[in-house]
Protein backbone atom coordinates (compact mmCIF):
# COMPACT_ATOMS: atom_id res chain seq x y z
CA UNK A 1 0.00 0.00 0.00
CA UNK A 2 1.56 3.80 -1.14
CA UNK A 3 2.01 5.84 1.46
CA UNK A 4 1.63 9.38 0.50
CA UNK A 5 2.50 12.52 1.92
CA UNK A 6 1.60 15.92 1.17
CA UNK A 7 4.11 19.18 1.58
CA UNK A 8 3.33 22.76 0.38
CA UNK A 9 6.26 25.06 -1.06
CA UNK A 10 5.81 28.92 -0.46
CA UNK A 11 6.52 30.72 -3.95
CA UNK A 12 7.07 34.48 -3.98
CA UNK A 13 6.68 35.57 -7.74
CA UNK A 14 9.35 36.14 -9.77
CA UNK A 15 8.84 39.46 -11.38
CA UNK A 16 8.73 41.05 -8.15
CA UNK A 17 11.63 40.15 -6.52
CA UNK A 18 15.69 39.95 -7.54
CA UNK A 19 17.81 37.12 -6.93
CA UNK A 20 18.60 37.34 -3.29
CA UNK A 21 19.65 33.91 -0.64
CA UNK A 22 16.47 35.07 1.20
CA UNK A 23 14.30 34.56 -2.24
CA UNK A 24 12.40 31.44 -3.11
CA UNK A 25 12.66 32.69 -6.81
CA UNK A 26 15.05 34.39 -9.29
CA UNK A 27 14.74 35.63 -12.85
CA UNK A 28 17.38 32.64 -14.92
CA UNK A 29 19.86 33.80 -17.50
CA UNK A 30 18.39 34.50 -21.25
CA UNK A 31 15.28 36.00 -19.80
CA UNK A 32 13.86 32.87 -18.33
CA UNK A 33 12.39 32.54 -15.21
CA UNK A 34 13.35 30.17 -12.82
CA UNK A 35 11.15 28.72 -9.62
CA UNK A 36 12.87 27.50 -6.91
CA UNK A 37 10.79 25.01 -4.21
CA UNK A 38 13.43 25.74 -1.35
CA UNK A 39 12.99 22.49 1.02
CA UNK A 40 12.58 24.95 3.98
CA UNK A 41 9.62 26.46 2.46
CA UNK A 42 7.76 22.92 2.78
CA UNK A 43 5.31 21.91 5.02
CA UNK A 44 5.85 17.71 5.85
CA UNK A 45 2.92 16.32 6.70
CA UNK A 46 1.86 12.80 7.54
CA UNK A 47 4.33 10.66 9.24
CA UNK A 48 7.66 11.33 9.36
CA UNK A 49 9.28 7.95 8.91
CA UNK A 50 9.37 8.37 5.21
CA UNK A 51 9.70 12.07 4.47
CA UNK A 52 11.33 14.48 6.81
CA UNK A 53 12.37 18.29 6.97
CA UNK A 54 16.33 18.24 8.38
CA UNK A 55 17.93 21.86 9.01
CA UNK A 56 21.43 22.28 7.62
CA UNK A 57 23.28 25.15 7.74
CA UNK A 58 24.86 24.35 4.58
CA UNK A 59 21.54 24.07 1.97
CA UNK A 60 20.93 27.00 -0.03
CA UNK A 61 17.96 27.46 2.49
CA UNK A 62 19.25 26.13 5.76
CA UNK A 63 17.11 22.36 5.28
CA UNK A 64 16.86 19.63 2.66
CA UNK A 65 14.45 17.46 2.35
CA UNK A 66 15.16 13.63 3.10
CA UNK A 67 13.17 11.51 1.43
CA UNK A 68 13.48 7.56 2.77
CA UNK A 69 11.50 4.64 0.77
CA UNK A 70 11.57 1.06 2.40
CA UNK A 71 9.45 -0.06 -0.18
CA UNK A 72 8.81 0.00 -4.35
CA UNK A 73 5.41 2.58 -4.73
CA UNK A 74 5.53 4.89 -1.23
CA UNK A 75 5.00 8.85 -2.27
CA UNK A 76 6.24 11.52 -1.05
CA UNK A 77 3.78 14.57 -2.96
CA UNK A 78 5.03 18.77 -2.91
CA UNK A 79 2.64 21.11 -3.90
CA UNK A 80 3.05 24.61 -5.27
CA UNK A 81 1.83 27.06 -6.80
CA UNK A 82 2.90 28.57 -10.69
CA UNK A 83 2.32 32.35 -11.23
CA UNK A 84 2.11 32.44 -14.70
CA UNK A 85 0.99 28.92 -17.50
CA UNK A 86 3.87 27.86 -19.59
CA UNK A 87 6.31 25.16 -20.19
CA UNK A 88 8.41 24.59 -17.73
CA UNK A 89 11.66 22.15 -17.27
CA UNK A 90 12.04 20.05 -13.96
CA UNK A 91 15.16 19.95 -11.86
CA UNK A 92 16.11 18.21 -8.82
CA UNK A 93 19.56 19.47 -6.89
CA UNK A 94 20.39 15.88 -4.43
CA UNK A 95 23.27 16.95 -2.31
CA UNK A 96 23.19 13.55 -0.16
CA UNK A 97 22.07 9.98 0.41
CA UNK A 98 22.55 6.88 -1.14
CA UNK A 99 20.29 7.59 -3.96
CA UNK A 100 16.67 6.83 -4.31
CA UNK A 101 15.33 5.02 -8.09
CA UNK A 102 12.04 7.30 -8.75
CA UNK A 103 9.23 7.92 -11.06
CA UNK A 104 8.28 11.82 -10.80
CA UNK A 105 4.89 12.87 -11.74
CA UNK A 106 3.36 16.08 -12.24
CA UNK A 107 -0.27 16.03 -11.74
CA UNK A 108 -0.61 12.51 -11.41
CA UNK A 109 0.79 12.18 -14.71
CA UNK A 110 4.78 10.79 -15.38
CA UNK A 111 7.29 13.28 -15.92
CA UNK A 112 9.56 11.61 -18.03
CA UNK A 113 11.48 8.42 -17.51
CA UNK A 114 12.41 7.38 -14.39
CA UNK A 115 15.65 8.67 -12.62
CA UNK A 116 17.89 7.56 -10.16
CA UNK A 117 18.28 11.02 -7.62
CA UNK A 118 21.39 11.28 -5.55
CA UNK A 119 24.36 13.53 -5.24
CA UNK A 120 26.12 14.08 -8.55
CA UNK A 121 23.18 13.02 -10.86
CA UNK A 122 21.96 14.38 -13.71
CA UNK A 123 19.32 16.68 -11.90
CA UNK A 124 16.85 17.77 -15.59
CA UNK A 125 13.69 15.25 -15.08
CA UNK A 126 11.47 16.96 -18.10
CA UNK A 127 9.22 19.58 -19.72
CA UNK A 128 5.68 19.77 -18.82
CA UNK A 129 2.85 22.47 -19.80
CA UNK A 130 1.45 23.91 -17.13
CA UNK A 131 -1.41 25.76 -16.01
CA UNK A 132 -1.43 29.15 -13.75
CA UNK A 133 -2.49 27.72 -10.29
CA UNK A 134 -1.37 24.83 -7.15
CA UNK A 135 -0.04 21.52 -8.70
CA UNK A 136 1.69 18.53 -7.34
CA UNK A 137 5.14 17.01 -8.08
CA UNK A 138 5.33 13.49 -6.80
CA UNK A 139 7.83 11.21 -6.28
CA UNK A 140 7.26 7.47 -6.25
CA UNK A 141 9.65 5.30 -5.14
CA UNK A 142 10.80 2.25 -7.44
CA UNK A 143 12.53 0.73 -4.40
CA UNK A 144 14.22 0.92 -1.04
CA UNK A 145 16.77 4.28 -0.85
CA UNK A 146 17.04 7.42 0.22
CA UNK A 147 17.89 11.17 -1.07
CA UNK A 148 18.63 14.60 0.39
CA UNK A 149 16.81 17.30 -2.00
CA UNK A 150 17.68 20.65 -1.59
CA UNK A 151 15.87 22.61 -4.28
CA UNK A 152 13.59 21.64 -6.94
CA UNK A 153 13.70 23.97 -9.90
CA UNK A 154 11.08 24.81 -12.41
CA UNK A 155 12.31 26.87 -15.14
CA UNK A 156 9.40 28.29 -17.51
CA UNK A 157 11.30 28.16 -21.66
Amino acid sequence: MAAVFALLCGLTDPVAHAATPESSTAPAPGGDRTITLEAEACDPGGTMDTVELNKRAWASGEAVLDLKAGLEGQDATLQFEIPSAGSYQFSVIAVSGKGLNVQVLIDGEPLGQPILLKKGAPGQIGVRELSRGRHELTFRSLGEGNVWIDTIELVKL
